[in-house]
């Protein structure tokens, strides 16, 4: 027994030497113990961890799609959160497997991807359905606009169905979609305005452009096909204006070239008139002027100046001042007399002479004052002359005669004297007796009407006082027997 004891532990003593010079740890009966424990409890970890990593790897499978899925939604929506990276970095990294098991995962998500395909082309029938019930009816009217004749552009179709009422969104895709062809609107349109009047290319371009909203192209294209002989137009548009106003050769042009016609344009339409037509034109400028702006006494020099201010050349303002139915010599006496108050008709003729007017003219001037103007004019300048002389003769006799030598007529001078002559009423009733008594203002009484009473009933008629004619009758010398001879 002892014997088999002593081999046993022999035996045990060699067998554990041998381990020793294996050992990394070194020596120590301890140690060897606590590596079989430690080899023994990793032989278990490994076991457990091989069996709960067959178990991990189906898990992982249904976790990942659920992964993707959840990582399209968090793409799509911007919510990816930084422990979902963190957590998907060890699945990507932990084993091939798992990698090779991602295939079918991948291809599985293809389906999910091309699922969106038909969303995204279901949307599509949505746009390609046709345009709203606006939107058509928007079109509708845009394109009645456009066979309407009137040639419409872009902006005023917009401008005019949102006037309608439409909405401006229809309203735009209604112009956008009414296949207009703008250019050729704008020249429908250029024709239009030649309907109404004629116009330069100038012209034209602006009023589309300015107006009418089209483009500088469109409005360009649109005078140059609308058709339009630009001469022929400018030489209607000299007509027209001649027609409507006054105007010379000078202020013609000057208008032509304001509204855009060429020079070429202008000089033959300036070349359809005669001299004829400007002296006609100088003559309505004359008459305007007399209308407007005529003051009485302005002289013919001034008129031919104020002609000439508008552009007409002096032989043309002459014969327009000449022919402008102003009577020159009447309104050359005229100035005189307004500018030398008081004025008698011999002192007037005397200034006619000196200015060169004829005797037939001077002539014409006195019957004009005297018959025209039934003398009012030379009344007036006896009032004048009479109270101008007053206290400087003696009797009312006296001073109608100095204007009887003036020129004035026996009635002129002596009603001029008894306005403003300063004479009392019985020396102004002394020289009406003596007009009756010689017949001087036409009355032309008979030999029996000439006594005291008859004379004294005429003076009180025409407003004389009865003391007044009674006292000049005396002084007179009147009696009630008829005077003799």
């Amino acid at each position: 027994m002892k014997q088999w004891i002593l081999i046993t532990v022999i035996s045990l003593t060699l067998l554990l030497s041998s381990c020793t010079s294996c050992n990394p740890f070194g020596k120590g009966g301890d140690d060897s113990s606590e590596q079989t424990t430690i080899i023994e409890e990793s032989s278990t970890i490994q076991n457990s961890q091989n069996s709960g990593h067959q178990q991990d790897d189906s898990n992982h499978h249904s976790s990942r799609t659920t992964d993707q899925l959840g990582d399209k939604k968090n793409e799509t929506s911007g919510t990816l959160t930084g422990k979902e990276e963190s957590s998907s970095k060890p699945e990507e990294s932990s084993s091939k497997p798992e990698e090779s098991s991602g295939k079918p995962e991948e291809s599985s998500s293809k389906p999910e991807e091309s699922s969106s395909k038909p969303e995204e082309s279901s949307s599509k029938p949505e746009e390609s359905s046709g345009p709203t019930d606006g939107q058509q009816k928007a079109l509708a009217r845009a394109k009645e606009y456009l066979s309407d004749g009137n040639g419409w552009s872009y902006i005023e179709i917009i401008n005019m169905l949102d006037a309608e009422g439409y909405d401006h969104s229809d309203s735009l895709w209604a112009a956008n979609n009414c296949d207009g062809n703008w250019k050729e609107q704008a020249a429908i349109r250029a024709k239009n305005y030649l309907g109404l009047g004629p116009m330069s290319r100038s012209m034209i371009i602006h009023e589309l452009r300015t107006y009418d909203e089209y483009s500088q192209e469109e409005s360009e294209y649109g005078a140059d096909n609308c058709g339009a002989d630009w001469v022929e137009q400018a030489k209607l548009y000299a007509k027209y204006h001649m027609n409507k106003d006054i105007y010379s050769e000078y202020t013609l042009r000057v208008k032509m070239d304001g509204d855009g016609f060429s020079v070429d344009e202008i000089n033959e339409a300036i070349g359809q008139f005669k001299e004829d037509d400007w002296n006609a034109e100088a003559v309505q400028r004359g008459e305007k002027i007399v209308a407007e702006e005529f003051f009485t006494g302005m002289p013919w020099s001034e008129m031919v100046y104020r002609i000439e201010l508008y552009g007409f050349t002096t032989p043309q303002a002459e014969y327009g001042a000449d022919n402008c139915g102003v009577s020159w010599n009447i309104n050359a006496a005229n100035a005189y007399i307004n500018d030398n108050t008081p004025t008698s008709p011999d002192e007037l003729s005397t200034y006619l002479s000196g200015e060169g007017y004829t005797k037939s003219e001077i002539m014409e001037v006195l019957d004009y004052f005297s018959i025209t103007c039934s003398g009012t004019v030379w009344y007036a300048q006896a009032e004048e002359y009479a109270y101008y002389l007053q206290g400087s003769v003696m009797t009312v006799k006296d001073m109608v005669d100095i204007l009887k030598g003036l020129g004035f007529t026996e009635d002129q001078a002596f009603q001029g004297v008894c306005k403003k002559g300063g004479f009392n009423e019985e020396e102004q009733a002394y020289y009406r007796i003596y007009q009756l008594i010689n017949n001087l203002d036409g009355s032309d009484l008979a030999a029996e009407d000439k006594i005291k009473s008859k004379i004294v009933a005429i003076l009180v008629s025409e407003g004389y006082s009865a003391t007044a004619a009674d006292s000049a009758a005396d002084s007179f010398g009147l009696t009630e027997s008829v005077p003799k001879g």
